[in-house]
């Protein structure tokens, strides 16, 4: 009896889910992003927007249009940061990097955002109206800018995205 109660445990166990509450991913440098549509116009449709390493599924035309406008209001804010990243900014990052897992981000809900700045940093002429790195929270992940190059390069592909969840989604 007890071995059958371990069985039923371990079965349980290997069957659950993870919910992970918040994730961050910092983001410098050109991107490399594709942008997918798969089941088009059926109930199982899905748009995907594809890092190398995080995969974001929408199930709706509002999922596409928080975070289009997610990545559309920090424009004012990512004028701010440098240009390029500087290489300083990722001391101590490579070694992270060659360990990062894939995640794989599913939209259940239009999220909310909230886009913020990083301190600002000295200047020639006192303090300089220049950001560090300027924040995007959506539906619980942190992606943190840290240059211009990222955040134009996300923009290209974001563009892409409202048509395309017209057409999936059937709007």
């Amino acid at each position: 009896m007890g071995s059958n109660r371990q069985r039923r445990v371990s079965t349980e166990a290997s069957s659950s889910s993870c919910i992970i509450t918040r994730a961050s991913f910092v983001m410098a440098g050109k991107q490399s992003v594709n942008v997918s549509s798969h089941h088009a116009r059926t109930e199982q449709a899905r748009l995907l927007l594809t890092w190398p390493t995080v995969m974001v599924t929408f199930t709706s035309v509002e999922q596409v249009e928080a975070v289009v406008e997610a990545f559309t209001d920090a424009t004012g804010a990512v004028r701010r940061l440098p240009e390029r990243a500087a290489p300083s900014m990722f001391t101590g990052l490579a070694e992270f990097s060659t360990f990062v897992p894939a995640v794989s981000i599913v939209l259940v809900d239009t999220p909310t955002t909230v886009v913020r700045s990083g301190q600002a940093e000295p200047g020639a002429g006192g303090w300089a109206h220049r950001a560090r790195w300027v924040d995007i929270t959506i539906a619980g992940c942190l992606w943190r800018l840290l240059d211009q190059e990222a955040h134009a390069s996300i923009m290209e592909s974001v563009a892409a995205l409202l048509p395309l969840a017209r057409a999936t989604f059937g709007q």
